[in-house]
């Protein structure tokens, strides 16, 4: 039998929850950038790695790493793989346990972030080395490698056409890139809570760097990034998309 206070109560949480929606899609419209907007702050400080380290490494993390992992390997042969951007190496590590992986190297401009991800390859056991380098001049042969990924983190790039021509140089014919980011044009409700996290739930570190929003803000659209791919000499660049994040597929003519 219907219950009129019962009811009532769940009518009340109903309007509650449109509301607070209601309240996160105007945020997040007002969030929203038709223009890039570089992030301000610089990853090479100790307690930003060490804090984006505890985020990266919680266990409802390892899925995603495994899940990009997977994804990037799949359909191929990828004996020699690139992590440009490797952070605290979480993807690197997965990417060395693939199989028809034999090795894998990881290169990031923050020297906290390289130690923390030699640190985990060792723990690990897994043969994945690291380098504290500019992504726009790598210390490594042509055509050095038959994959390279990036994970969440070409946002940061103020200049990733040089980085796409570098790995472009790096990659035997045929190889394959693929890039796992965030998108500008993330739906509001995304940005609206990733507005209210920023400011009320991230770490105190993150918090003050204005994350996870300031990602979002800096982040690239879909169609920029298949430009830039293709201007960097890539073939038949493809972007697949969700209602926050891209993943960007592309090869090196064979």
């Amino acid at each position: 039998m219907w219950c009129p206070i019962v009811g009532g109560m769940g009518r009340k949480r109903i309007w509650i929850m449109l509301a607070a929606l209601g309240a996160l899609y105007m945020i997040g419209r007002r969030e929203r950038r038709e223009a890039r907007h570089p992030v301000e702050y610089e990853m090479d400080e100790p307690v930003i790695a060490e804090t984006w380290t505890g985020v990266a490494g919680r266990p409802i993390m390892r899925p995603l790493w495994q899940m990009v992992a997977r994804r990037a390997t799949q359909g191929g042969v990828f004996p020699r793989v690139l992590d440009v951007g490797s952070g605290a190496g979480f993807l690197a590590v997965e990417l060395a346990q693939r199989p028809g992986v034999e090795t894998v190297a990881g290169v990031d401009l923050s020297s906290d972030m390289v130690e923390i991800a030699r640190g985990l390859a060792e723990m690990r056991g897994a043969n994945a080395t690291f380098y504290q380098v500019d992504a726009a001049s790598m210390p490594f042969d042509d055509a050095a490698f038959d994959l390279a990924v990036s994970t969440l983190s070409l946002h940061h790039w103020r200049h990733p056409m040089p980085v796409l021509q570098e790995v472009y140089r790096l990659l035997s014919p045929g190889g394959r890139l693929m890039v796992f980011d965030l998108r500008r044009d993330a739906n509001p409700l995304v940005l609206g809570l990733a507005a209210v996290s920023a400011r009320f739930f991230m770490p105190g570190p993150i918090r003050e760097m204005g994350e996870p929003l300031a990602s979002f803000q800096s982040a690239y659209t879909p169609s920029e990034l298949t430009l830039m791919a293709a201007q960097a000499g890539f073939q038949q660049p493809e972007v697949k998309s969700g209602i926050f994040w891209q993943v960007l597929v592309a090869s090196k003519p064979a």
